[in-house]
């Protein structure tokens, strides 16, 4: 498997960018929402999952933009 050396060395130098804002834990199934942030996949769902029981309207956990849609990217990078 080639490694982009560059990219590791970031990685290194920000770990933080390895770790879901919303579990603190290592992305496992990184996503991106709407407004282009990273987050674990079941924790984004859970976070839509709530809102939309508390009949919210759906925003970004971290900017709290308004999303259009609760769809997300599989974020291949992380």
């Amino acid at each position: 498997v080639p490694v982009n050396l560059e990219k590791f060395q970031q990685l290194l130098e920000d770990p933080e960018k390895l770790c879901c804002p919303l579990t603190l834990a290592l992305f496992k199934e990184p996503v991106i929402d709407g407004s282009g942030h990273t987050y674990e996949k079941n924790a984004l769902m859970q976070h839509f999952e709530q809102q939309k029981k508390n009949n919210l309207s759906l925003s970004s956990p971290l900017s709290r933009e308004p999303l259009d849609d609760d769809r997300v990217i599989i974020n291949k990078s992380k």
